[in-house]
Order: structure tokens, then sequence, then C-alpha cells
């Protein structure tokens, strides 16, 4: 459980890192994509 645990915790920090290099507004993408998930519709990412 512990290995999962640091896994997840990697992979997390890799993710944010990633869109951190790519320049996307985290919080602004989340909340598209909530909003695209409430209206039913799948979020698409941003170009």
């Amino acid at each position: 459980m512990v290995e999962y645990g640091i896994m997840v915790a990697l992979i997390a920090v890799v993710s944010v890192l990633v869109v951190g290099a790519l320049g996307i507004d985290v919080f602004s993408a989340f909340d598209s994509a909530q909003s695209n998930i409430g209206s039913g519709t799948a979020p698409l990412p941003p170009s």
C-alpha cells in the first residue's frame, strides 16, 4: 500500500509539472471540465 501511495504521488507531481510546462491554467481548465461534465458533454483539452 505504501508503494502504491508513492506511485500515485509521483504521478500527481509529474502531471502538475507537465501541465505547468504547457502553460495551461489548471484552475480554469478544471472549472471548464466541471461545467462540461455537469452539462453532459465531454471536456475537450485546451488547444
